[in-house]
């Protein structure tokens, strides 16, 4: 997705959410950095054999690049089927939040919202977590919910899905927000049949 920096699974291979590949144009342009960073599309997106853009649930693509990412662009990541949730998630993103200092620009500065595992549940296909005043902002899908893994290293356990409310939209005293997440721990055979 246009807005959002890769999640690598594999040298050459990029996240992106099923319900963008309908009109993606096969090329990605990056412009946080300072550059315009092309990267070509090779072939036709693997979408989730069981994707609905109507649940949740298997909200997950993967497509293959023609070249590999640049280090300052993204990095690979442990992505491990059994890995428990730690005691501290991170989910990073530049989604589009008016509060940023540059809120009329397409593009946005990286952000990061820290959820404490007592405030996440997780099912086989979701990871949610449900805090007062912070969550992901549109834009956002397609980021990455990490942790460090018990060998210090980071690992992914979620790519950014949906969220009830916008960044910015006043939520009543007491109101928790919601960012969900896919859960890629239990999609990992999913993902290295597309990836080799």
């Amino acid at each position: 997705k246009p807005q959002s920096k890769p999640n690598l699974f594999y040298k050459n291979f990029e996240h992106i959410e099923a319900y963008a590949t309908s009109n993606h144009t096969g090329r990605l342009h990056y412009r946080d950095l300072g550059d315009s960073i092309k990267l070509e599309i090779e072939g036709h997106p693997y979408v989730h054999e069981e994707y609905d853009p109507c649940t949740p649930d298997n909200d997950l693509a993967v497509i293959e690049l023609k070249s590999d990412v640049p280090r300052e662009v993204g990095s690979p990541i442990c992505m491990r089927e059994n890995e428990k949730l730690a005691g501290k998630l991170t989910s990073a993103g530049y989604g589009r939040d008016p509060k940023s200092p540059d809120a009329n620009d397409e593009f946005h500065w990286l952000q990061k919202v820290d959820f404490d595992s007592k405030d996440v549940t997780e099912s086989a296909t979701t990871i949610t977590a449900a805090v007062h005043g912070k969550s992901l902002c549109p834009g956002d899908s397609g980021g990455p919910l990490f942790q460090l893994n018990h060998e210090n290293k980071y690992a992914l356990v979620g790519i950014a899905s949906w969220t009830k409310k916008r960044c910015h939209e006043k939520v009543c005293k007491g109101e928790k927000r919601y960012s969900n997440f896919v859960n890629v721990r239990n999609y990992r055979d999913w993902i290295c049949t597309h990836t080799g």
